[in-house]
């Protein structure tokens, strides 16, 4: 019995070739998670999107899915509870390569962790700074309240614009600024409804010469602030916004003098 120690060359290729595949596959993913551990959660599945969306290789996806996988186990248990389904939906579609269906829960996945929008917090805050260019080293009257308290028509009130008693189609009382006396009250707008419609501080500087009947002839000039509404309707993103930008404005003027106002209490 004669033993064939030959070799199939083309069987030995394949096989080195799936050996080498394999070694830089593990090498890939090593460095990869050396890389991204030093990433937080956030960034990691914002990642893992980018990589989705441009089509990287699946080792690399999958490094991403298992890592993120590992930080989810980091948070509370209420958020695991919360965060865990998607991603589980997210990883199935991918493995199934409904690729666009794992983008979706992904994103939902990203939202439900970082609920903020922050490019509209960006967005308005930097209306604020902005605007906090104008008031720098001024002394200014800068008015305070919840969203829907008036503050808006407060400011054109004291800016002499004309005060309409109207009523809405909902049957509610609304004082209707008219014939503004100053091109910044453009800005300053005031509807009858509860809804925030200031985002940003504005300035308007009057003189109390332009208002009708006026004694003093004084031609020096007032500086009069809106700020956006305390409590604001457009949701937590707003509200961080609305602060950063008044706490600004704030800081470069030279003095301020705080008007407060609130809705009239009702005794039942």
């Amino acid at each position: 019995m004669e033993l064939d120690y030959s070799s199939n060359d083309e069987e030995d290729i394949q096989f080195d070739n799936q050996i080498s595949r394999q070694q830089v596959g593990q090498q890939m993913r090593f460095v990869h998670e050396d890389k991204l551990k030093n990433f937080c959660l956030d960034d990691n599945i914002l990642l893992l999107l980018k990589f989705l969306n441009e089509k990287y290789p699946d080792v690399e996806c999958m490094t991403l899915f298992n890592l993120i996988n590992e930080q989810m186990m980091l948070e509370s248990e209420s958020t695991i509870r919360q965060i865990q389904p998607l991603y589980q939906a997210s990883l199935l579609e991918y493995k199934n390569q409904k690729f666009k269906k794992a983008q979706i829960e992904i994103s939902r996945l990203f939202r439900a962790i970082n609920p903020l929008n922050f490019q509209k917090i960006c967005d308005e805050v930097s209306e604020s700074y902005n605007s906090s260019k104008e008031m720098n080293n001024l002394e200014v009257v800068m008015n305070f309240g919840n969203t829907g308290v008036g503050k808006s028509t407060f400011i054109h009130y004291l800016a002499g614009s004309i005060i309409n008693k109207t009523i809405n189609k909902e049957g509610l009382n609304h004082w209707e600024p008219t014939n503004p006396l100053y091109k910044a009250l453009d800005r300053v707008i005031s509807k009858p409804d509860a809804k925030s419609e200031t985002k940003f501080v504005t300035l308007v500087k009057i003189k109390p010469s332009d208002q009708e009947g006026n004694e003093f002839g004084d031609d020096g000039e007032i500086n009069l602030c809106d700020t956006p509404g305390f409590l604001d309707s457009e949701g937590l993103e707003a509200e961080i916004s609305n602060l950063t930008g008044i706490h600004k404005c704030i800081s470069v003027c030279k003095s301020i003098k705080p008007i407060i106002l609130q809705t009239q209490l009702k005794k039942w």
